[in-house]
């Protein structure tokens, strides 16, 4: 009898990528790296705290330079750490038998499917948003040719990594 995941469970797996049972080894190890991942970063957001102060008094948009590729730093150098931690570890390997392989890689076909028209329509919002910001109509510029293509183009590239990502992370075994 399988038991129910609690949330915050779920949430772990989905933030880290794991498929599948979440062991007490892999919950163990999650949790190291979450904890380096947090005392790098606060480490960094105290010394950048620092220079923002320095920085920021006497150019505005020095800071505000200086303040995007803090955050651009931020969210690319920690997930980056912990996507090689995990990988290094081989924590988000799937081991699936030769029977259900294909029925995994359908699963994982949709919910990528699912998961890229969802990161595209949340792309097309800030992106229009954006646009809004400069003047431009918000609905005109919605449905606009330039604006379909550039949600094609992006669906596309996210859509073929993700699943390259995906199946990449499956290890089929023979019964």
């Amino acid at each position: 009898m399988k038991t129910r995941e609690s949330f915050s469970t779920k949430f772990i797996k989905y933030f880290y990528g794991i498929d599948g049972e979440l062991d007490e080894y892999r919950r163990s190890e999650l949790n190291r790296i979450g904890n380096n991942a947090y005392m790098i970063l606060f480490y960094y957001l105290l010394v950048s705290t620092i220079v923002v102060e320095l920085v920021g008094r006497n150019n505005f948009q020095s800071l505000q330079n200086y303040l995007f590729f803090n955050l651009l730093f931020l969210m690319l150098g920690s997930g980056m750490y912990t996507v090689i931690a995990i990988h290094k570890l081989k924590l988000n390997i799937t081991d699936v038998s030769a029977m259900n392989y294909k029925d995994v890689r359908r699963m994982i076909l949709k919910r990528d499917i699912r998961r890229t028209v969802i990161c595209t329509m949340i792309y097309c919002i800030f992106y229009a948003v954006g646009m809004h910001k400069d003047g431009v109509d918000l609905m005109s510029f919605l449905v606009s040719l330039d604006m379909l293509m550039t949600a094609s183009i992006f669906a596309t590239i996210f859509g073929f990594f993700s699943l390259v990502i995906d199946y990449s992370h499956l290890r089929r075994y023979r019964d």
